[in-house]
């Protein structure tokens, strides 16, 4: 092939956490990344039916040397010391909307192949999960999401990708449970549109949950469109995918500065964009499912409903989705601050956790249209939602790894 990314660099070393995140028009555009032992290697990419790469098209990445200091907490079968590596970054434009792609890094061999697929004017279904924690040494937790992948994918045909609100990691700075993380099935047959929670922010030492860092551990991992908020662009950004408006918020920026910009961002994204619907999605959760957060029943958080609320209501947006609270809540519509009557609000979804450390469901409240977690501390209520838009409204359906349904619900088109 004639490859835009020009000569070619030396097919020499190994790739390893290959990731695929979304364009900022994800229709004709894909951002790739991946750690690579050499400063050689690249990237071919075709059409997912053109299984021997016939008519392939060849990339070379930008490829910068770069480090990780990785910290264990001594279960994690981590290491502690510096990793080095080189980062390659691919941004793909020019694809064709609605269709499938394979793609492989190519170094001193071809990798196993990665896919994507590329947005319509059609309806279309993706997944949303939260709070995996992946951790080797309790690798239960990734077997469980990846069980609850396979039941939304036995339940909706054609999903186009995984939406994931946080704690991709249970210590951010632990590169080996990112190596982890990066082993899901869903991880490679799938774009991923993620945000770091607090865990990706965490560094790891003995068994304490230490102090909080930065998003310079999920920022090594993902190459998100670089139109986010200042100071916090790839944690934060926006991507369109067909009709919807998708807007990544970092809930974890905890200076006044950085969350004050967040919200002018917001706002000048969201009214540059129109959109028949608007999704944004953060880690920490709008509102409280739990007794350890709200005992008196599902209440609007001060982390991100007090700081982000009154903007995103203001500003139209249909649905927010967050994680964090290991209960799942699902709000009526919220306008002003109170319950809608009229067809205009945001509904806001906290997900459940997968894996272990369920917390206990606190009773509803007038906020609430659903809740759902376990009985005791620590019960393994993990539950997956898909999430389908056509041109009319926004449906979606939670269930457990079983398939049982738990929640149901519709948002019409405003």
């Amino acid at each position: 092939s004639n490859p835009p990314g020009g000569t070619m660099p030396a097919a020499t070393g190994t790739s390893s956490l290959v990731f695929a995140s979304p364009g900022a028009n994800a229709s004709s555009q894909m951002n790739i990344s991946w750690h690579h032992t050499t400063s050689g290697g690249y990237l071919e990419y075709t059409k997912k039916s053109d299984t021997t790469y016939a008519n392939k098209v060849q990339v070379a990445p930008s490829s910068t040397s770069a480090s990780f200091v990785s910290t264990s907490d001594g279960n994690s079968q981590g290491y502690n010391g510096t990793v080095s590596y080189f980062r390659k970054l691919v941004n793909i434009t020019g694809l064709t909307a609605n269709t499938e792609y394979r793609y492989r890094i190519i170094g001193s061999s071809a990798s196993s192949d990665y896919y994507f697929k590329t947005a319509s004017t059609t309806t279309f279904s993706f997944i949303y999960m939260s709070d995996v924690h992946a951790y080797p040494a309790l690798s239960s937790r990734l077997s469980t999401a990846n069980s609850l992948v396979s039941r939304a994918e036995s339940k909706v045909s054609g999903l186009s990708f995984v939406l994931f609100t946080g704690d991709l990691t249970a210590h951010g700075s632990d590169y080996y449970q990112w190596k982890h993380f990066a082993t899901a099935p869903f991880a490679k047959n799938y774009f991923l549109a993620s945000v770091p929670g607090n865990h990706d922010y965490y560094k790891a030492q003995g068994s304490v949950y230490p102090e909080h860092t930065s998003d310079v551990y999920y920022n090594a991992m993902f190459n998100n469109p670089k139109n986010g908020a200042s100071g916090i662009s790839n944690s934060s950004y926006y991507f369109k995918y067909n009709n919807v408006l998708f807007v990544g918020i970092n809930s974890e920026v905890l200076d006044t500065t950085r969350r004050n910009a967040q919200k002018s961002w917001l706002s000048t994204v969201i009214n540059n964009n129109p959109s028949d619907f608007v999704i944004a999605f953060s880690h920490r959760e709008f509102f409280h499912g739990s007794t350890a957060s709200a005992p008196s029943g599902v209440a609007k958080s001060s982390d991100c409903y007090n700081i982000y609320g009154s903007t995103l209501e203001s500003l139209g947006v249909d649905l927010v989705l967050s994680g964090d609270d290991h209960v799942y809540v699902r709000s009526k519509p919220i306008k002003n601050g109170a319950v809608s009557t009229a067809s205009v609000g945001t509904v806001y979804i906290t997900a459940n956790q997968i894996g272990a450390r369920g917390r206990i469901a606190t009773a509803a409240s007038s906020y609430s249209a659903k809740v759902y977690g376990g009985s005791t501390n620590n019960n393994d209520i993990s539950t997956i939602s898909t999430i389908t838009v056509s041109s009319t409204q926004i449906t979606g359906q939670m269930f457990n790894a079983s398939g049982t349904v738990l929640d149901t619900y519709s948002i019409p088109k405003k």
